[in-house]
C-alpha cells in the first residue's frame, strides 16, 4: 500500500459520487440515490480507484453485476462471519443481494471466493498472494461462464484488506449494482498503521446531553469504515471512554462509579474491531497510554 493523501481520503469518505447516483423514476434507483445523499454508511463512495493505492493494480473497464452474489468460503478462513458481514452489507446497501453458499447456482450473477476455495484453485490467471505480512490478491476472472471474484490473503488482515479494496469498487450505476473488474497484488510497507482519535465521543452522546449526535452504534460503524478504508490495523483511542478520570481515580477504574460505563464502552469497541483481526489501543485520561485491548480476555 502506497502513500495516501488526506484530500484523497476525505474524497472517498465524505463526498457523493454522481456516477453512483441514478435519479430515474425507478423505485430502487431513487432509494439508492437517496441513500447516497443521506446514509453515511454508504461510504466510501465510488471513485473507480482503490485507496490506499495498491503496490500493483490493473483497472479494467469491465463491470460485473452483483444483483445476486454467491459467496463461497475456503476452509482456511477462520471465523468468517465478521468478514462476510462487511461484504454483504456493502452489496445489499447498494441494491444487490449476497449469501453464503457451498456451491454457486445458475441464479447467481457472480461468485465471490474467500480464501483457498475449490473454485479459486481451478483458476489459472490469478496472481499468487504476495509472500508478505498482510499481503493480498484481488482478481476478477471467469469460471464456468460465470464471473468469479477471488480474494486471498497472506493472513487474516490480508484477507480483510482484500475485502476493503473490493468494497471500494462496488457502486450503483444505470439501475444496477456493479463492481469494477480489477487485478490487485498488494501489501503494506509499514506493518503497523493507525491514528489517534478521541474514542470517548462515540459513546452515549445522547444520554450525555448531545441530542444532535447520532447514536453509539452508528458512530462505531462509521469509525470501522474509516479503519477499513485506511487499512489501519492499530488505531489508538485517546481517551477511550467519557468517564471523568480527573475527578475520580483514573489509575483505578474499579473505583469508578457505575455510570462511568468503562467496561461497557471497552466491550463495545471490542465487538466493533476485534473480530476483524484489528489490534486497537485504548487509554484512560489523563494519559493516552493503555493496554492492547484486543488481547483482553474479556474481548
Amino acid at each position: 500500500m502506497k502513500a495516501i493523501t488526506v484530500a484523497m481520503l476525505f474524497l472517498a469518505i465524505g463526498s457523493v459520487s454522481t456516477h453512483g447516483a441514478d435519479l430515474s423514476s425507478n423505485g430502487a434507483s431513487n432509494d439508492i440515490a437517496g441513500k447516497l445523499r443521506t446514509d453515511p454508511l454508504m461510504a466510501p463512495y465510488y471513485t473507480g480507484k482503490i485507496l490506499p493505492t495498491p503496490q500493483k493494480v490493473e483497472y479494467r473497464d469491465e463491470f460485473i453485476s452483483l444483483a445476486n452474489v454467491a459467496i463461497v468460503i475456503g476452509k482456511d478462513v477462520e471465523t468468517p462471519d465478521p468478514l462476510v458481514a462487511i461484504l454483504v452489507d456493502r452489496i445489499t446497501r447498494y441494491g444487490g443481494q449476497a449469501s453464503v453458499v457451498s456451491a454457486p447456482g445458475a441464479e447467481h450473477t457472480a461468485v465471490i471466493s474467500l480464501g483457498e476455495t475449490d473454485l479459486a484453485k481451478q483458476t489459472q490467471n490469478v496472481p499468487a498472494v504476495p509472500d508478505k505480512e498482510q499481503g493480498y490478491v484481488l482478481a476478477q476472472t471467469t469460471l464456468g461462464g460465470k464471473p468469479l471474484i477471488v480474494l486471498k490473503g497472506h493472513d487474516r488482515l490480508g484477507l480483510l484488506w482484500a475485502i476493503s479494496s473490493l468494497t471500494q469498487l462496488i457502486h450503483w450505476h444505470d439501475n444496477k449494482t456493479l463492481v469494477r473488474a480489477v487485478v490487485v497484488e498488494d501489501y503494506p510497507r509499514l506493518h503497523k498503521r493507525g491514528f489517534i482519535v478521541g474514542g470517548g465521543d462515540f459513546f452515549h452522546p445522547q444520554a450525555r446531553g448531545n441530542k444532535k449526535q447520532p447514536d453509539t452504534k452508528l458512530l462505531l460503524q462509521q469509525n470501522r469504515l474509516f479503519v477499513l478504508v485506511c487499512k489501519a490495523n492499530e488505531p489508538v483511542y485517546q481517551h477511550l471512554t467519557q468517564a471523568d478520570c480527573y475527578k475520580y481515580f483514573w489509575k483505578h477504574p474499579d473505583k469508578m462509579p457505575p455510570d462511568a460505563m468503562i467496561e461497557e464502552d471497552i466491550e463495545a469497541m471490542g465487538r466493533n474491531l476485534t473480530p476483524l483481526g484489528i489490534t486497537w489501543w485504548g487509554g484512560l485520561r489523563p494519559h493516552a497510554a493503555g493496554v492492547p485491548s484486543a488481547h483482553s480476555a474479556r474481548l
